[in-house]
C-alpha cells in the first residue's frame, strides 16, 4: 500500500518496484542458466527473500562498476535523507500504547 498522495512519490515507488522486479527476475534467470541442475529449486518465495536480503550488495557492485564510490560522506547523506520520517507528526495506531510502555520503563528500577 502506498501511503502518499503525492503523484511524484507514487510514480517513483511504482517505478522502483517494477525495476526491482525486472532485475530480480533477470538475476534469477541467470542463476537458473548457470546452475541448471538446481533450476527448479530456485522457488519464487526463497528467491524473493534471497534477493531482498542481498540487494544492497548487488547495488554496491553496480555502483562500483559504474565508477561511483560510496564514500563515507555519501553514506552519511543517505542516512540523513532517508532516516528522517516525513510523517513524524502523523497519528499512529500504536502511539498511546508505546507512550504508556515508555513511561512505565522510565519509572522502573533495575
Amino acid at each position: 500500500m502506498i501511503t502518499s498522495e503525492n503523484p511524484i512519490v507514487v510514480e517513483s515507488l511504482a517505478l522502483v518496484a517494477m525495476l526491482t522486479l525486472v532485475v530480480s527476475h533477470r538475476v534469477l534467470n541467470h542463476m537458473r542458466l548457470l546452475f541448471p541442475e538446481k533450476s527448479e529449486r530456485f522457488t519464487p518465495l526463497r528467491w524473493a527473500e534471497t534477493f531482498y536480503t542481498s540487494a544492497n550488495k548487488l547495488l554496491d557492485k553496480v555502483l562500483e562498476y559504474a565508477g561511483i564510490d560510496m564514500t563515507a560522506y555519501m553514506i552519511l547523506m543517505f542516512y540523513a535523507g532517508e532516516g528522517v520520517d516525513p510523517n513524524v507528526n502523523r497519528k499512529r495506531l500504536l502511539s498511546p500504547w508505546v507512550k504508556a510502555a515508555n513511561s512505565q520503563l522510565k519509572g522502573a528500577t533495575i
